[in-house]
């Protein structure tokens, strides 16, 4: 079995529609099983121009206005046009796809509801860069199925179910990313810590140590 390597897109929109504009795009490339990420990308859009390429909603820009000054200060931080931003994630994105295939890796395409962060990604590089998303449909995976399986199996293993602490701002694209793979990583290891103590309960039975 390959290793494997979740990159995970976290997009921030003033809409709910596939054509929402898109005002920020966070990334994170990290290898399963290892404490630090890889790579990261993150880059907020210039409202104007994200508008050129959207539809906004008004209620979206409604609910925007009621976020905490973080995320909405986040948004304004060195706004680049929005082909400037789609084409630089495309590149970070070939890049790290590349180094995968190098290092003969697995790949998954993680977001928290791919039917919309990645359909909007998907119309923006299309619209901007008239050119599908570099990787195969069957890549995506979604974040909170892949969270509630990995609790389902901590809850048959009778394992710590919770999970760890928010980190980082809400709404904040790149924050949002690394929290969902912080999240995924930290239930993958307690799975993984409970079968090393199944493993050596069998094998300290099997050598006669464990007595009813």
């Amino acid at each position: 079995m390959k290793p494997l390597t979740r990159i995970c897109i976290d997009l921030e929109t003033l809409g709910t529609r596939t054509d929402a504009p898109v005002i920020s795009i966070g990334a994170v490339l990290h290898n399963s099983g290892d404490p630090f990420r890889v790579g990261a990308f993150y880059a907020s859009i210039d409202i104007q121009s994200a508008c050129c390429h959207g539809r906004p909603d008004g209620d979206t820009i409604a609910w925007w206005l009621k976020q905490p000054d973080a995320a909405r200060m986040a948004l304004f931080d060195n706004p680049q046009p929005a082909s400037t931003v789609i084409e630089s994630f495309s590149n970070c994105l070939d890049g790290w796809l590349y180094q995968c295939e190098q290092e003969h890796r697995e790949v998954a395409i993680l977001a928290n509801g791919p039917a919309f962060d990645l359909s909007i990604l998907a119309r923006q590089f299309r619209r901007i860069l008239e050119k599908p998303l570099p990787w195969k449909y069957w890549q995506e995976r979604d974040y909170r199925t892949e969270r509630d399986a990995l609790v389902r199996v901590l809850a048959r293993m009778g394992g710590y179910t919770e999970l760890p602490p928010r980190t980082g701002t809400n709404h904040n694209a790149l924050d949002d990313a690394v929290w969902q793979v912080q999240v995924l990583e930290t239930l993958q290891a307690r799975i993984d810590a409970g079968i090393e103590r199944m493993g050596a309960i069998v094998a300290r039975s099997a050598a006669g140590e464990v007595t009813a």
